[in-house]
């Protein structure tokens, strides 16, 4: 049985991080094997594998007389299959195991906050993107957590406020394609592509609302020297918008525009 603490020079009451840092100094030396680098670091980064580790070498140094024996392994003793599942990256039910599924909902839930924010109304969208932003940032902390367990969190924990940033960052540590990265680039090109449609679709209806204003002011309030200048929408509700309306005499009107199935629009103000 190898005692990978004697070839990292440490006693086994070394903390994580000392452990970590060993395996670091040994790697760039290249003294140890890199099949048993590898091993190592699937044991002692997990926290089950290391105290089943420990229990069996101290049993070992306390019982055995033999020597030992270089091309030993502790594979076999402490659960073959979960070793070969973590370097083949199936995900565990341990939360020790790197998995990606904090990952997979903080991406549904950017998703929903892009169809939310692109058709929701103003105020109903702003509620549910601050929603959306910590509950994502709650669940990339859950996976940060993940990856410290498993000694790969090299990076600080705060990047999670930044989605992009963190999906990243944490590709680049686990040395893995950028897919969920360009996810989330793909889902910020489409929310551009949808909020700039809106804005369009938004300035006409606005334009065309401030014509129907100042036909409705010199119809039938008889001001013939006021007219609308702008119309802000400030609030929709399906084909249903509230809006004010600003007037060349300075003063401001509440205004509320229906869009008609025939492509007309029905105006209402305040007197």
């Amino acid at each position: 049985m190898i005692n990978y603490y004697e070839l990292l020079k440490l006693d086994m009451n070394a903390a994580h991080d000392e452990i970590n840092d060993a395996i670091k100094i040994e790697t760039e030396r290249n003294t140890i094997p890199e099949d048993q680098i590898r091993t190592m670091k699937s044991i002692f980064f997990n926290t089950e594998f290391k105290k089943e580790y420990d229990q069996r070498l101290m049993q070992f140094l306390l019982t055995s007389t033999e020597s030992k024996k270089s091309g030993d392994t502790i594979i076999s003793s402490i659960n073959a299959e979960k070793i070969s599942n973590l370097f083949n990256g199936i995900s565990e039910t341990n939360e020790n195991a790197v998995h990606d599924k904090f990952i997979y909902i903080a991406l549904g839930l950017t998703a929903l906050n892009v169809i939310i924010s692109s058709f929701a109304s103003i105020t109903f969208a702003n509620i549910s993107n601050l929603i959306f932003s910590v509950a994502i940032i709650v669940f990339l902390l859950k996976d940060w957590n993940v990856l410290n367990n498993f000694g790969k969190a090299t990076f600080s924990k705060w990047w999670a406020l930044f989605l992009p940033v963190y999906l990243y960052k944490r590709a680049k540590r686990l040395e893995t394609k950028q897919k969920y990265f360009q996810i989330w680039l793909a889902f910020f090109v489409l929310w551009i592509i949808v909020f700039f449609t809106f804005i369009g679709s938004k300035s006409l209806l606005e334009s065309s609302a401030c014509d129907v204003v100042t036909d409705i002011v010199h119809n039938q309030f008889h001001q013939r020297n006021v007219s609308c200048e702008s119309v802000t929408i400030l609030e929709s509700n399906g084909k249903s918008h509230d809006a004010i309306a600003t007037l060349s005499n300075g003063n401001t009107v509440g205004a509320s525009i229906t869009e008609l199935a025939s492509g007309d629009i029905y105006v209402e103000i305040e007197q």
